[in-house]
């Protein structure tokens, strides 16, 4: 066996320490390396809600192997179009004007009815309603060029009326104030023998005198009562009929009483 001071021995072993020192730095040098994180894989995106009331949440990447929450805002969904908005406006024609009384104060609780005897193109109802605004004024607008009829009325007055008139294609109107008389407002019960309230009873209301012009007609409503109101002075002719009951006939009802009962019998046939 050769001496340790065999300079070929010597030799060796130096050698043999070099790869085992270099060998220790490789595995230090891999141990010193930050751990890198699996492959994620790739998440399906997140797909839109259209309940108005939920939210819409996507995971995005934060760093160091971690994942955070990103919120978005409410997911809404658009409001349907309006179907009339598609719909093409016939006409652009307009008529305005001012209802009030006799002592010229307005008359906000009043109505208006334009009543198209005919009209150029397009179709359009035969009576077109408009409420009166605080102040009196009313306006009906996108009319057809025609031939039109205008009354108005409000509550105890007399109805006011104003044509026969024509209005021109995108043409304006302008009937200003018009005046309404007031009138009596006469309320009417109906009732059978026992005195109990007969719905659904047809009035009419006529006139027997010259000075007191047209027929009006009503419903008695759940309490067997209705109301004519705007009544021009005048004696009447009240006419009352009833499914299972006589007809019955009042003349000389005087406006100005403001209330009268009918009884109906029952019919015998």
């Amino acid at each position: 066996m050769p001496a340790m001071s065999d300079p070929r021995v010597h030799a060796a072993l130096v050698f043999v320490l070099a790869i085992l020192a270099s060998a220790l730095a490789v595995v230090a040098w891999f141990d010193a390396q930050p751990s890198v994180p699996a492959a994620v894989a790739p998440r399906e995106a997140p797909r839109p809600v259209h309940d108005p009331g939920a939210r819409i949440a996507a995971e995005v990447p934060a760093g160091n192997g971690e994942r955070a929450v990103r919120r978005e805002a409410p997911a809404t969904t658009p409001p349907a179009a309006d179907p009339r908005a598609a719909e093409p406006q016939v006409g652009a024609a307009r008529v305005i004007g001012r209802l009030v009384g006799s002592a010229g104060e307005a008359q906000p609780g009043g109505w208006v009815d334009l009543h198209a005897l005919a009209v150029d193109a397009g179709t359009r109802p035969s009576v077109q309603r408009v409420l009166v605004a605080r102040d009196g004024s009313f306006a009906l607008t996108e009319l057809p060029a025609g031939r039109y009829v205008l009354v108005a009325g409000a509550p105890l007055h007399r109805t006011a009326r104003h044509g026969p008139f024509r209005i021109d294609e995108r043409s304006v109107l302008e009937l200003g104030a018009m005046t309404l008389d007031e009138g009596h407002a006469l309320h009417v019960s109906v009732q059978d023998a026992a005195g109990s309230p007969i719905v659904g009873a047809r009035l009419e209301l006529l006139p027997v005198a010259a000075e007191a012009a047209g027929t009006r007609r009503a419903r008695s409503d759940a309490e067997g009562t209705c109301q004519f109101d705007g009544l021009a002075p005048g004696l009447r002719r009240l006419r009352v009929q009833a499914e299972g009951y006589a007809a019955r006939e009042l003349d000389g009802i005087d406006p100005s009483l403001g209330r009268v009962a009918i009884t109906l019998e029952r019919d015998a046939r």
